[in-house]
């Protein structure tokens, strides 16, 4: 609907390496959308590459629960 958040982004602590991070997890009407997940994966794939100190780092994007998540 108008108005409505394409996504949402997060702090998280890794785990297993115990350092901090951004997680964006996409609204679930917009991962529904055909085609929505394969571009949001390419565009990530694409991002994963890039390095600069002015530019976030981004590790990769996976599914959990339903839900479409980059880190």
């Amino acid at each position: 609907s108008a108005g409505s958040s394409m996504k949402v982004i997060m702090v998280s602590r890794s785990v297993s390496s115990s350092f901090t991070c951004a997680v964006k997890v996409m609204s679930p009407p917009f991962v529904s959308e055909a085609g929505f997940v394969e571009i949001f994966r390419e565009e990530v794939d694409q991002a994963v590459r890039l390095e600069h100190p002015n530019i976030v780092r981004v590790f990769g994007a996976f599914e959990h629960e339903g839900h479409l998540l980059q880190s």
